[in-house]
Parts: structure tokens; sequence; C-alpha cells
């Protein structure tokens, strides 16, 4: 699937301007008939230094080219404004990129100049939330120098310059363009399958679901395992044990989900909503049903509980650490084994929890949004923007929300404006001064007076000139400006 990101990867700015009317530098000037491939960052990026990174696009000849530190570097009919594409770019480096290449018929990649293959397929192995990091994150990822390649039917990596078989679990999809091969790396081995499908992996053991016609097929390390209407909620362990809910008739000939385990029934009850399925380590199951409006809560060797009216977000390790979200009397609360329930809430949103007993959500009240955690309570904010919440690297908490219009991110108690609030808009406030700028607005504004004679694509406060820096593009040309500040 062809992803569309921000056109400009990285830029690095600095020029010299006096006096309070903005200078402008022009950083690059497209060829006719080109223009930026809009989207989203894709890569970190900051204002200082003469030096950047970007996409163009031809719409003509439906052609990308990576132009670094203003040269042209590849020009591909491969989309090249990818994370998959575009493996590492630092322009601070003088041959700062690592970049896949097609030729028409086979794969390369482009490493500063110098080109490694040819291969059968080339990719990196992001998580699978990368592009949210990026979108949505405190601070984007690392990218990465090394790949994996595909040659003969194996699959390989190139680390540091050194190659040896893969490991690891990887959908790569229709590798060959034709849409009757869809292959997932397992290790060094490839396993294809006929249609494009969903895949899921623990350790090195994958289940694999895809639909022909009306029937879906579920696939467990490449073999056959069951077949139904449609296979939902797929989760395996790193022992192999696979579980999900398959939807079918019962007796009457009504439509219910029953829950499955390794391909047999492990609950003949076929209820009208089975959800928030949990496996455990042990091959354990806990989940939650829905039948006749009566919402129930199944954990492992204890009686089912009926008495709630809705229950979300259900986090099962053991008998003695789990914790879920439920309903009753209109008010949501929060259940975590061990601790006093928490609530009542207008509602709870990105409910986490780990066996250590740590844990993180989000919940709204009358005051706004807030967000809870093991170490304390933050809030209340707006609720324009959502809401964000993941574990930190280091077991903390990392949580992103708007105030005013304006979205934060609080990580390990360290809070940071973001500097971008989306692609069409900069939203920025440094040492009492304010710069604003939407793209359908001609001009930016600073400290409530219009400025230049177009938008902003980019924009950062320069602490040690005291000024605001930013990017623009006016028909064909990159455009630099700095504005000095009192």
């Amino acid at each position: 699937m062809k992803r569309s990101f921000f056109a400009v990867l990285a830029v690095m700015l600095s020029v010299s301007l006096w006096g309070r009317t903005p200078e402008r530098r022009v950083m690059y000037t497209l060829p006719p008939g080109e223009v930026l491939d809009i989207g989203e960052y894709i890569v970190q990026y900051s204002l200082s230094g003469s030096k950047f990174a970007l996409i163009t696009y031809n719409p003509q000849t439906k052609k990308s080219t990576l132009v670094f530190n203003g040269k042209p570097i590849v020009t591909s009919e491969k989309y090249l404004g990818d994370i998959y594409t575009l493996g590492y770019i630092n322009v601070d480096e003088p041959d700062g990129y690592v970049v896949k290449v097609w030729d028409g018929k086979d794969y390369y990649v482009n490493r500063g100049g110098k080109m490694e293959g040819p291969y059968e397929y080339v990719f990196w192995d992001y998580p699978e939330d990368y592009e949210y990091q990026y979108r949505y994150g405190p601070e984007p990822p690392a990218m990465s120098k090394n790949y994996r390649y595909v040659l003969a039917d194996r699959v390989y990596e190139n680390v540091d310059g050194k190659r040896q078989k893969s490991k690891g679990v990887y959908y790569l999809g229709d590798i060959d363009d034709d849409r009757s091969n869809y292959c997932v790396a397992v290790n060094d081995v490839l396993v294809s399958y006929p249609s494009p499908g969903v895949l899921y992996t623990a350790g090195n053991n994958h289940a694999y679901v895809y639909r022909d016609g009306n029937t879906a097929y579920l696939y467990i390390n490449g073999e056959w395992m069951d077949t139904g209407s449609t296979f939902d909620n797929v989760i395996l362990n790193s022992q192999g044990d696979c579980v999900y809910k398959r939807r079918g008739e019962d007796a009457s000939g009504n439509y219910c989900d029953y829950l499955m385990k390794n391909g047999k029934v492990l609950d003949s009850a076929g209820y009208f909503l089975i959800d928030h399925i949990n496996l455990t380590a042990d091959g354990e199951v806990a989940y939650t049903s829905l039948n006749y409006g009566k919402c129930s809560l199944h954990l492992p060797g204890m009686p089912v509980d009926s008495t709630f009216e809705d229950i979300h977000s259900l986090i099962y390790f053991d008998k003695e650490h789990y914790g879920f979200v439920y309903k009753k009397e209109g008010k949501y609360y929060v259940r975590i084994k061990g601790l006093p329930d928490k609530g009542p809430y207008g509602g709870v949103m990105n409910f986490l929890l780990n066996k250590d007993g740590r844990f993180i959500y989000s919940y709204w009240d009358s005051q706004g949004l807030h967000f809870k955690t093991a170490d304390g309570e933050y809030g209340p904010f707006d609720r324009n923007w959502g809401s964000y919440a993941a574990f930190s690297e280091n077991g903390g908490y990392v949580f992103g929300y708007s105030d005013d219009g304006v979205v934060f991110w609080n990580k390990d108690g360290v809070v940071r404006k973001s500097d971008n609030n989306g692609c069409w808009m900069v939203d920025l406030e440094k040492n009492g001064h304010n710069f604003y700028s939407k793209f359908e607005y001609n001009y930016v504004v600073i400290d409530g007076v219009r400025i230049g004679n177009s938008a902003a694509l980019q924009a950062r406060y320069d602490e040690a000139k005291n000024a605001f820096v930013w990017l623009s593009l006016e028909g064909q040309e990159l455009v630099v400006y700095e504005y000095r500040l009192d």
C-alpha cells in the first residue's frame, strides 16, 4: 500500500540576517514540473546549518527524486517518500543516506553513493507502530542503515556491512507486483500465500489470515489450521498456541462468535460478540462476551461474572495480575487486581498494565481529559486532539494531549510542546513570543503581526539568535526566512 508522507524529510538551515525585516534565502529550486511530495514527516529535522533533504515528485513522469544537500541522488518510479524505502537520512554526514532503489527489474540499496545488490527485494524491519510514532510520538525513532533482502527465495540481512541469514518474522506482501504471491519472511525462509492477508506473530511463531471470496483461511506457521466465514482477535504465544474467534452459525441458523484454540472450539457457547481475548504464556485464555444485552467476564479458574453493563480493555497475565475497564450505572471504572477500583469516570481510554503493576490510562469528566498513572495524575486538558499513551523504554510513561489546541508530550515527567502540530499548521510559543501559520493563508503571524507572503512548512525558534526561522515553498523555490525578535 502506497503511503504518503511529508516531502521535506529533513531540513537544517542557518542564515545571517539583520534587523526586524525577515531575510529571504533560496535553499533549492525545484525543476520545472516537479512538486514537493506532500504528506508527513518521516525523519528528524532541525534548522541549524545549510543542509537539507527532500523528495520531489513529477506527476507527468510519475517519478520521485531524493534530493540530498541540494543534489538529486535517486530518481525512481517506485515511491521514495516512504519509511520502508528510506532506511536512513542524516544530512550532517556527507554521504548520510541509505535508500532502496528499483531499476525496473532488480532492487539495489544506494548507501551514500555506493550501490549494493542486485536483490529480488529489500525491506527494513520497522515496528508496527513506527508510522504512528513519526506522526504523533514525542520523538522520532532512529532510522537504520541495516536492511534485509531476498535472494533465491531466501532472506538475508546486512548489519553494518556484514551479511548473514535473517532472523525474525515480517510481512512482505506482493513482492513480485503480480498479485499472485504474498510473502512472509520467517527467519531466512519465504512462506508464500495466494492472497493478501493479516500477519500475527509471537517469537518465531506466526499466524496468517486471508480471504478467498466469502471464505477466510487461517494458517499457523505455514500450515492450514481452520476455515470459516471470518477470523478475528487472533493471538499467539511463544509456545505456538493460537486463540481466536470464528464467526459461524448456531443450531438455529443465527450467526455467533465462537472462541477457538488451536483449531478446536474452546467455548461451545456461541455469543453475539466475543472480544478482548487474552492468551498467556502458559496457554490460559481470558475474554469478554456479550449475549442478549448481557456482558460477561471470563477469567481462567473463576466463575463467569455477568454483573457489568460493559467491559473493555481487558489485560490478563495470570490470576494475580490483570485489569480491565467496566461500566456500572452509566459510569466507567478501572479495576486492577490488588488495588481499589478507580472511578467513576465519564469514559476511559488507553488503558495499559504490565505485570509489575505499572499502569496508565486516560479518562474524562466534566472538567476535561486526565491521565492517571501509578506515579500520579495529570490534567485536566482539552479533548479536541484526542490522546495517546504508552510505556516509555525505561518502564515509565509517555502520553500526548492537547491544551488550548496545542499538542504536548509528557515523557517520564518531562513536558515538551510539539513544535509542529500537523502538516498544515505550525504553532510555536517561545520566551513570550508566538509564531503561527496555516497552509490556507499566504503569510505567517509573529506576535500578532502579519509577516511574509507564504505559509510555513516548518518552523523553529533559534534561542541563540532570539529569532523565528521557517521554511516555505514559493512557486518552485524552497526558501528559508529568519525574523529577529526584540
